[in-house]
């Protein structure tokens, strides 16, 4: 009889958030850097809008960040839908941040310097709020 490794869901669902989130890290420093290019600044946006939808999609999905969260620590319940409303309002600020990709990079930086901050913010409490769900339990 042939012996098949199984795969842990989990494990893959894991490593895919661990993915997502090493990805939109990289992104960020890239975004940071100084960059002279308008044409690469619009570029990283661009990206950043992509891989910022497709983040926070994985994050609220079946199996997601939000679902472990909440699945180990309920208490967390209110901050989640508060998570979820600052995706779709850091997604908006994004979009509107794009709108603008015809304005100097010198002005693009600057937006793009506060929008990262604030993404940053909000990914360390998401941080925060799993590390107390799996270390601190409910």
């Amino acid at each position: 009889m042939e012996q098949h490794d199984a795969v842990d869901p989990n494990e893959e669902k894991r490593q895919e958030i661990l993915d997502d989130h090493r990805e939109l890290g990289d992104l960020l420093r890239r975004i940071e850097l100084p960059e002279d290019d308008a044409t690469a600044r619009r570029a990283q946006v661009v990206e950043l809008r992509f891989v910022l939808a497709r983040h926070f999609a994985r994050e609220e999905g079946g199996d997601g960040l939000f679902e472990i969260i909440e699945s180990r620590a309920p208490r967390h319940s209110p901050r989640l839908k508060e998570l979820s409303n600052e995706h779709r309002a850091l997604l908006s600020d994004l979009a509107v941040l794009s709108s603008r990709l015809d304005e100097s990079v010198a002005d693009m930086d600057s937006e793009l310097a506060g929008f990262v901050r604030e993404l940053r913010k909000h990914e360390k409490l998401e941080s925060k709020l799993l590390i107390d769900a799996l270390c601190g339990g409910d």
